[in-house]
C-alpha cells in the first residue's frame, strides 16, 4: 500500500524538483545580466577620455599665448584644483569634458578654453582657443590668438587638425551682407578677419564672432550685419550653419 502511494506522489516530486532547478537557472542567469550592467555603464564612462589628463599631456605649443605663455606641469595641476594665484575664473567640468581659465592684468589677459567633440567610431576630437581682451575690456575679447583642433593617437603623439578638412573656412565677407570685400579695395586697405571662437560647454555648435578690426592705425568702421556664425559637429567634422543678424 506503501508502494503504491509513493508511485502516486513520485511524479509530482520530479515535476517540483523540475521547477526548483529552473528558478534556480533563471535566477542565476538574471544575477549575471545584473553583474555585465555596471561593466557597460563603466564602458560608456570611458568613452570619453578624463579632460583633467587631456590638459596635463596637452603639448605646450597649443596652450601657448604671446601674454601670458604655456601653463607648465605644476600650473596645470593648481589650476585642475584651483588652487593656483596666478590663474582666475576656473571652470572645470568634467561630466561635459570642459575647460576654461583665464590670466587677467590691469589693461590684458587671455582665456583659454578647451572642448571636447566625439566622432561616430569614438575618437575624441579637442578645440582649443585662446582669446585675448584689451584696455580692461574683459567681456569684451578682440581675437582669437590661438585656435586648434587636436586629437591624441593611441601612442600619445598629438596631430594638429586645424588645417585639415575638420572645419570650413570663414571669410569676412561671411558677416556681412553686401560686398564688403570691394569696399575695402577701394579703401586701399589689405585685411584679414580677426576671428573670436565661442567653444561650447554644452551642445555641439561653435560660435565665430567678428573681433574688434584693426588696420594700420585705422580702426575698421563698419558694423558687421551678422553678430556669429555657427559650426555645427556632425560626429565627423564641423559644418557652417545658419548665421544670426543682430
Amino acid at each position: 500500500m506503501k508502494q503504491k502511494y509513493l508511485f502516486l506522489f513520485l511524479p509530482f516530486t520530479i515535476l517540483l524538483l523540475y521547477c526548483e532547478q529552473k528558478a534556480v537557472r533563471v535566477s542565476t542567469k538574471a544575477m549575471n545580466v545584473a553583474d555585465t550592467l555596471p561593466n557597460i555603464a563603466k564602458a560608456q564612462d570611458m568613452r570619453h577620455s578624463d579632460i583633467k589628463e587631456i590638459f596635463l599631456t596637452m603639448p605646450d605649443e597649443f596652450l601657448k599665448s604671446a601674454f601670458a605663455g604655456s601653463p607648465n606641469l605644476q600650473q596645470r595641476k593648481e589650476i585642475i584644483a584651483k588652487t593656483t594665484k596666478e590663474y582666475q575664473d576656473i571652470t572645470l567640468d568634467e561630466k561635459n569634458h570642459y575647460l576654461l581659465y583665464a590670466k587677467n592684468a590691469e589693461k590684458q589677459g587671455m582665456i583659454t578654453t578647451i572642448a571636447t567633440f566625439c566622432k561616430k567610431d569614438g575618437e575624441e576630437i579637442y578645440a582649443v582657443d585662446i582669446s585675448k581682451w584689451l584696455e580692461g575690456k574683459k567681456e569684451i575679447q578682440t581675437e582669437s590668438e590661438h585656435f586648434h583642433l587636436l586629437k591624441r593617437g593611441d601612442s600619445g603623439v598629438w596631430e594638429d587638425l586645424t588645417l585639415a578638412d575638420y572645419i570650413p573656412k570663414i571669410e569676412l565677407q561671411d558677416f556681412f551682407k553686401k560686398d564688403i570685400v570691394t569696399r575695402i579695395k577701394q579703401a586701399d586697405h589689405n585685411y584679414l578677419p580677426v576671428l573670436i571662437y565661442e567653444l561650447p560647454r554644452k551642445g555641439n555648435r561653435i560660435k565665430v564672432f567678428l573681433g574688434e578690426l584693426v588696420m594700420g592705425a585705422d580702426k575698421f568702421q563698419y558694423k558687421p550685419d551678422i553678430e556669429f556664425i555657427e559650426l555645427e559637429w556632425n560626429g565627423e567634422k564641423f559644418e557652417k550653419m545658419g548665421t544670426a543678424n543682430y
